[in-house]
């Protein structure tokens, strides 16, 4: 098991995007060339939302024509740090029922969860992230992502961007709390409070109230 812990922010201009972009150093600390990744993420659960009620949120992410399926802690957030047990298992058939996957822990959890039920797809997210590695002193600090995603919701795609800085093994939140203040106070950003699952079932259920004009 690991424990994941992050800084969120959502970025809402092309103007914040740029000014992130171009960014080489901020705080006094070091980011290095970022490393661009083209993922897509699903999101699935039993129809009861036996995952979810079992505090995990479950995850496939296909990327460079490999799965990873991941469970997730709904865990805790404060001013926009979220900290969450986090499980991660590679898989080749990330479709295939829970009893044809190799044995791990993500899936005796799985199972354990969802008692062998199918689950379904909730939602969907395709996503571009610049990774890149925030280091002070040539310390590794933590893992900086700017992230463009899209989120189709009831036939309404959805654009959004955030930033995201998840902390290192052996670092901690108290590291990063002046380029926090700098991110909010000299950047405009606003810190945020959901998970991407959680953004993308709001979205949902507003599209599906007519909240948003449906293309086509």
């Amino acid at each position: 098991m690991a424990t994941e812990t992050e800084l969120k922010f959502a970025i809402v201009s092309e103007e914040q995007w740029a000014r992130l972009f171009d960014l080489e150093t901020i705080g006094g600390m070091v980011l290095a060339p970022a490393v661009e990744m083209a993922m897509v993420d699903r999101y699935l659960d039993t129809d009861d939302r036996a995952i979810h009620r079992a505090g995990f949120a479950f995850r496939i992410r296909a990327s460079k024509g490999k799965y990873v399926a991941c469970i997730k802690g709904l865990g805790s957030q404060h001013d926009g740090w979220h900290d969450r047990e986090e499980y991660e298992q590679e898989v080749d058939e990330p479709y295939a029922h829970l009893s044809d996957w190799p044995a791990g822990e993500v899936t005796r959890r799985l199972t354990e969860m969802t008692e062998g039920r199918q689950t379904r797809q909730l939602a969907e997210i395709q996503m571009t992230k610049l990774k890149r590695q925030l280091s002070n002193e040539g310390l590794l600090l933590a893992e900086w992502s700017l992230d463009r995603m899209t989120i189709e919701a009831s036939g309404v795609e959805h654009h959004l961007m955030e930033l995201e800085i998840e902390l290192k093994e052996g670092s901690s939140a108290s590291d990063l709390e002046g380029i926090a203040t700098v991110l909010r106070e000299e950047y405009g950003l606003a810190t945020m409070t959901e998970s991407k699952l959680e953004r993308a079932l709001r979205l949902k259920r507003l599209s599906d109230q007519g909240h948003f004009p449906r293309s086509g």
